[in-house]
Parts: C-alpha cells; sequence; structure tokens
C-alpha cells in the first residue's frame, strides 16, 4: 500500500495537540508523520498496522506510535454495515521532539526520555497494568491548556519512561523516509499558506499551485490532513492573530485580524471563537491574568 505524507492541523499557540474523534470508522488510509502519538482506543475494535507488522486492537488499550511510522487502524468489518451504529471513540496525543520542543528535550534533565523515546522508535503498546494510569494522564490532558497541559504533558512522559519490557510494535521495520511526490506536494502547499496567510488565498489559487482543479485539491488536501482546505486556512490565520494580539504590535484586534487575511470582523469573531473557544477579548484577558 502507498504510505501517505499527513499533516497534523495547526494548533495555535500549542506544542502538543490533543484531537478527540468520534466516528464510524478509523480513518482508513496508510500514512506517517513528523510527529509521535499517543492514542487512547475509548471505544471500538480492529486491528492496527505499524510498519510490517498486524495487532488487534480494542477499548481500553492505549498505543505510542513513533514518528514517521507508517501505520493505519483498520475498523472491523462490522463498523461498515448499513445498520451498524456502533462509534469509535479515540482519543490521541500529538507532539514532535524535533519541532517546537526540541530546545526542551535537549536539556540534560531529558536526556533519559530523549533516548527512551529514540529507542523506542518504532513505538509500543502500554502494558494492561499501566493502562490506567496512562490513559487517566491522557484524559487529564485534554480538559487543560497552555502552560497546565505542558506541565502534565511531561507527567505523561515520566509515566512512560517508567515502564519495562516493552515490545515493539514493528521491530524488524526499515523506516523509508525518503520524500516522495505526495510529500513534496504536500509540504508545497502548506509552505504556500503559511507564507501567504495574509493574502486573499482563494480555492482556485491554491489549486493552482498544486497543479490540480478545485474539486481534485479539496479531496486531496482533506485526505493528507482530514480537515478542508478552508479550516486548514483559518487555523494558520488565527494562529497569527493570536501572536499578534499577544505582541502588543497592534492598536486594535481589527487591525491585528485585517493583518492576518481576514476581511470581514464578523466572520473573523466567529472563526476566532470556533477555534480558540471564547472572543479575542477573552483570550486577551486570559492571557493578561
Amino acid at each position: 500500500m502507498k504510505v501517505l505524507p499527513f499533516n497534523i492541523p495547526v494548533a495555535h499557540d500549542k506544542t502538543v495537540i490533543v484531537q478527540e474523534e468520534i466516528l464510524s470508522h478509523f480513518y482508513p488510509h496508510l500514512h506517517r508523520h513528523e510527529e509521535i502519538q499517543i492514542t487512547l482506543i475509548q471505544k471500538g475494535v480492529g486491528t492496527l498496522v505499524v510498519g510490517n507488522k498486524v495487532h488487534n486492537v480494542k477499548a481500553n488499550e492505549v498505543y505510542v506510535i513513533g514518528a514517521n511510522m507508517p501505520h493505519v487502524f483498520k475498523s472491523a468489518p462490522s463498523n461498515f454495515e448499513d445498520d451498524n451504529k456502533e462509534k469509535i471513540i479515540v482519543l490521541t496525543i500529538f507532539f514532535n521532539p524535533k519541532g517546537k520542543l526540541s530546545t526542551l528535550f535537549d536539556l540534560p534533565e531529558l536526556n533519559n526520555i530523549h533516548s527512551f523515546l529514540t529507542n523506542n522508535y518504532s513505538g509500543f503498546r502500554i502494558p494492561p497494568h499501566a493502562f490506567s494510569d496512562i490513559a487517566g494522564r491522557m484524559l487529564s490532558i485534554r480538559y487543560t491548556s497552555q502552560l497546565e497541559r505542558l506541565l502534565q504533558f511531561f507527567e505523561l512522559l515520566k509515566s512512560l519512561y517508567a515502564l519495562t519490557n516493552l515490545s515493539p510494535l514493528s521491530p524488524d521495520n526499515d523506516i523509508n523516509v525518503d520524500v516522495d511526490y505526495d510529500l513534496k506536494r504536500m509540504n508545497n502547499i502548506c509552505s504556500y499558506i503559511t507564507n501567504h496567510y495574509n493574502e486573499d488565498i482563494t480555492l482556485d489559487s491554491i489549486a493552482a499551485q498544486a497543479y490540480m482543479t478545485p474539486p481534485s485539491f479539496c479531496r486531496y488536501f482533506k485526505k493528507h490532513t482530514r480537515i478542508t482546505f478552508i479550516a486548514f486556512l483559518n487555523e494558520v490565520r488565527i494562529n497569527e492573530v493570536c501572536k499578534g494580539l499577544t505582541s502588543g504590535l497592534y492598536d486594535s484586534v481589527s487591525d491585528v485580524a485585517l493583518n492576518c487575511g481576514f476581511t470581514n470582523v464578523t466572520n473573523f469573531n466567529r472563526v476566532f471563537k470556533s477555534i480558540v473557544g471564547k472572543s479575542p477579548s477573552l483570550y486577551m484577558r486570559s492571557y493578561r491574568n
């Protein structure tokens, strides 16, 4: 199977991304990404393919999957039946030790954890005796933000580091991280968006950057990110808005919004609240406090 390059959607002012999903079935495409992921299966059954190994999965299990490891969770056949009402519920934490967290992982105090993640590069399943502890920490992180999220994340890493006798998910896998055509194209698309977010990026113009028709581009982009192009663009813009609001360089919120590509203040306020969870004024009040 072809391995899709996958881009984790941008999260404003976060280095640890928490994603909770309630679906009729797992995302069906074999893919890889730079981030390490920790996935809690709250509900659902199926199989997990990592590298060249297959594992049965069920509810109340946690899997750590290494960076750039080709993987896919595959739902049980019953999930695709017309009368099926069962849902897949998963909570996943994504983090990239070589991204924004790299300076922290370079600290001498984190050498052991860094080595632990490197030595377990393909990932592992959390042993049953440690499930309650790890799952509880993951669920706690879901409800935190900013500094508290980061602190609880490192407590989670500390608990992972304490685990012993772990079996790798794909012990003999030769990780192929060669940049293929799809990966180049996705990187070009994302680079274009992050470099031109403050301009009027239309669907036609971004599709032309990928040498695709708009409908084909929409399908392609969502397949590789699991969100729409507009949602991704809004995430990038709101991320920049948050930086602008806390920089003190602008006279008003509307100035920041216009500088980050929003042309309509009403639409900006709606998008900001949908992504951040609060209005720009409440966000600034929380920041000052």
